[in-house]
């Protein structure tokens, strides 16, 4: 039981990670407008959108990696060496997301009051 529910956790993680990839430039993109269309205080806001620019460029140098073991029959120790990295990237993916929300629930609380 416990070995199934590992499974589709690292499954639903990969899913995340191969949606990442091209959802956190687009979020980092538009979190930045956000910011800069409402003229914040917060300077440390910016910290996020830092971060997304981070992800992005990490993100890129899996790239090959993942179309590799994606698509060949090896691609690394063992043959979940993609679902693992994928995995590993939606872990990073739903950490930046909830950062995201978070600075933007702040500010907004913060302006509303």
């Amino acid at each position: 039981m416990i070995d199934t529910i590992i499974s589709v956790l690292m499954f639903s993680l990969a899913v995340v990670g191969l949606v990442g990839f091209t959802l956190v430039p687009y979020r980092t993109y538009e979190y930045s407008r956000f910011l800069f269309k409402n003229r914040f205080k917060y300077q440390f806001l910016l910290a996020v959108p830092a971060i997304g620019c981070l992800v992005t460029v990490w993100s890129t140098t899996y790239y090959k990696v993942i179309f590799k073991c994606l698509t060949e029959m090896v691609c690394g120790a063992n043959r979940a060496q993609g679902v693992i990295i994928l995995a590993l990237f939606g872990c990073i993916v739903l950490i930046y997301e909830v950062a995201r929300y978070a600075t933007i629930w702040l500010y907004r609380r913060h302006v509303n009051t």
